[in-house]
């Protein structure tokens, strides 16, 4: 199915995920050229499907609801997306042994 041109409300997952691109990745970058935007992007989606909450999945990461044999979480680890402009802290697993 196509989505007819101008209508974004008929395609409001890739507009959500599109206005949290530019929110997040681009508000305070400025690309120099097409490989660096690409660059960019292809980052901030890594971090968006692995390490950010999702308000559809009430918070949750979704990596956690392919893997949800995260419960023997103790302490998190602070970790850097997009050279630092964005942070979000990792669990560590623990084994109980």
């Amino acid at each position: 199915m196509q989505i007819p041109i101008k209508s974004p409300e008929k395609n409001g997952r890739v507009e959500r995920f599109h206005l949290s691109l530019k929110r997040e990745a681009f508000t305070n970058v400025v690309s120099i050229n097409l490989l660096q935007t690409i660059k960019i992007c292809r980052e901030y989606q890594q971090y968006y499907n692995n390490h950010r909450p999702h308000q559809g999945l009430n918070g949750k990461i979704p990596y956690e609801n392919q893997h949800p044999s995260n419960k023997n979480i103790v302490s998190f680890t602070k970790m850097n997306h997009l050279g630092g402009k964005i942070i979000s802290f990792e669990p560590k697993k623990h084994l109980v042994a």
